[in-house]
């Protein structure tokens, strides 16, 4: 078979005779095209699909993870949202279009937990009985344990299709999915091939209540974090985080002190600082003393309680000195080296650090509790320089050791 002659170009390409004609595009375009044309005329403030914030921030048909520790508040903050918005007025300064209409999906509360979210919701937004049956004239509450999966998708149609809400509150997430949160294969096809069409089709901005995994070890582990690696801190696939349109996360702070980041698109969110009024993307928030709902508070106020915290931690972590009784029982008779009397004291008093160790040793003898001797010429002989002792160092130390011909202190 002979091989083709390469083309000069494009331009002066003809169609063999004797093979088909190329097919004519048709008239009416695939599925899924977008004139984009259409962008010349269209303008942002002209566009009804929005539902909540500013900047087109969530909109119909849209997609909001919200992530948190177990037990942190993440289903009262949720109820508390759906009632806020159902009045059409703003939470933390997130706007709705208006009065919104919202399904709640839920399967890990009781129904007493349930009536303490919306009691506490509407007990700390100080409504009037007129207020309040019109809030939850616009919010329904469904409780499914069973249901996961295409199950769970189809009740799901059964409930919007009766109610057409503007919004679908799951709670949470992993309890309707059915799958391996960390299968990635899995979670495309229930958010993409499951809750998206449902979304297109009904026009339902959907929020998912999501877990993160165990907390790390580190507690500095997440220092230097941007908002944008934020939004990767729920359990599982990142297909979670790539799906959503936008990402909210709940971390505790300080004692009784929250930040909600609004980590994915939060910049659209409109949230504000009830005192300056300025827009941000970190919501400070704590508990309410009047029920079970979230107040905001002032940034400065947060960041000044922050600090106070960091000196408490740093002032319980800040070890007791070592006294004589203490260091009778745990040291030899001899000296030790720095890294013997280290290695002593972490065996001693638990979850001390190295560096403490040390400080401690330094602050001993210069209180007079322990003797410490720098012994330069020693560091040849016996592999260090710097000694403790509980006696006095005896005047021909030195000599005893380098007469020893030792490069290491026998272990203790």
């Amino acid at each position: 078979m002979s091989r083709p002659e390469p083309l000069d170009s494009i331009s002066n390409w003809e169609v063999p005779s004797g093979d088909k004609p190329i097919p004519e595009v048709p008239e009416t375009p695939p599925e899924g095209f977008v004139d984009l044309r259409q962008a010349l005329s269209w303008k942002p403030e002209d566009d009804n699909t929005w539902l909540l914030g500013e900047d087109r921030w969530l909109c119909e048909s849209g997609s909001c993870l919200w992530v948190a520790q177990s037990g942190i508040g993440k289903s009262t903050l949720l109820v508390q949202a759906a009632m806020t918005w159902a009045l059409g007025r703003p939470l933390f300064g997130i706007k709705p279009r208006e009065p919104l209409k919202t399904v709640i999906i839920q399967a890990e509360n009781d129904r007493g937990d349930l009536f303490e979210m919306v009691n506490g919701s509407l007990s700390g937004m100080g409504l009037t009985e007129s207020e309040i049956d019109e809030a939850l004239g616009r919010v329904f509450a469904y409780e499914s344990i069973h249901r996961i999966g295409n199950a769970f998708i189809e009740y799901a149609r059964e409930i919007i299709e009766f109610y057409k809400p503007h919004q679908v509150i799951v709670d949470p997430l992993l309890s309707f999915a059915g799958i391996p949160v960390n299968d990635q294969e899995k979670m495309t096809r229930f958010l993409r091939e499951m809750i998206t069409p449902l979304a297109k089709e009904t026009g339902t901005l959907w929020h998912l209540i999501h877990h993160t995994g165990k907390p790390p070890r580190d507690k500095k582990a997440h220092d230097g974090w941007t908002n944008c690696d934020f939004s990767y801190l729920g359990a599982g696939s990142s297909e979670l985080t790539n799906w959503a349109r936008a990402v909210n996360v709940i971390l505790s702070v300080a004692p009784g002190i929250f930040k909600l980041v609004l980590s994915k698109r939060g910049t659209r969110a409109g949230a504000t600082d009830p005192v300056t009024g300025d827009r941000t993307t970190a919501v400070y928030m704590r508990h309410s003393e009047h029920g079970l709902a979230w107040e905001q508070i002032p940034e400065t106020d947060a960041l000044r309680a922050i600090e106070e915290a960091s000196l408490e931690s740093v002032a319980r972590r800040k070890p007791e000195p070592l006294t004589r009784e203490e260091l009778e029982k745990i040291l030899p008779s001899r000296p030790v080296t720095t890294d013997q009397a280290v290695s002593i004291l972490r065996d001693h008093r638990e979850g001390l650090t190295e560096a403490s160790a040390k400080s401690l040793l330094r602050l001993a003898a210069c209180s007079g509790v322990v003797h410490r001797g720098d012994f330069p010429k020693l560091q040849k002989h016996a592999g260090a320089r710097v000694f403790f002792s509980l006696q006095p160092f005896p005047a021909t130390f030195v000599d005893d050791m380098t007469r020893q011909s030792i490069r290491t202190v026998p272990s203790v």
